[in-house]
């Protein structure tokens, strides 16, 4: 299995090849319960429902809402004047961000925006 940012860049269909290879070498094709095949794009549009979405806390509810953040403040325990109420930076947003100071770190995880966001001329 591969998520969608396998097929998103340029190598895409060699990568694709290259594991449908992996499958047939190691016997991993033409048996029951066994295969390639992507994870199709919906599944990753599920990010709000464990809050990694710049508009939303989890389950789909709206952080500028001063209601819903003050519930989620009291589960977790914090004082809701500390949770912002304004809908955060996109991933597209970071790299001028970056370049502008703006942001100064950012960690990023299961992704290589460099390959399936950006503009690659931007950081030239």
């Amino acid at each position: 299995m591969w998520g969608m940012g396998v097929t998103q860049f340029g190598q895409a269909v060699d990568v694709v090849r290259g594991l449908a290879s992996l499958a047939l070498l190691t016997g991993n094709l033409g048996r029951a319960n066994v295969g390639v095949g992507p994870v199709p794009g919906k599944t990753t549009s599920r990010a709000p429902v464990i809050w990694a979405s710049a508009e939303y806390v989890p389950g789909y509810q709206d952080v500028t809402d001063a209601s819903v953040r003050a519930k989620f403040a009291n589960a977790w325990g914090i004082d809701p004047a500390s949770m912002d109420d304004q809908v955060g930076t996109r991933i597209t947003e970071v790299p001028h961000k970056a370049l502008t100071g703006e942001i100064k770190a950012y960690y990023i995880m299961g992704e290589d925006p460099l390959q399936t966001e950006a503009d690659l001329g931007l950081g030239a």
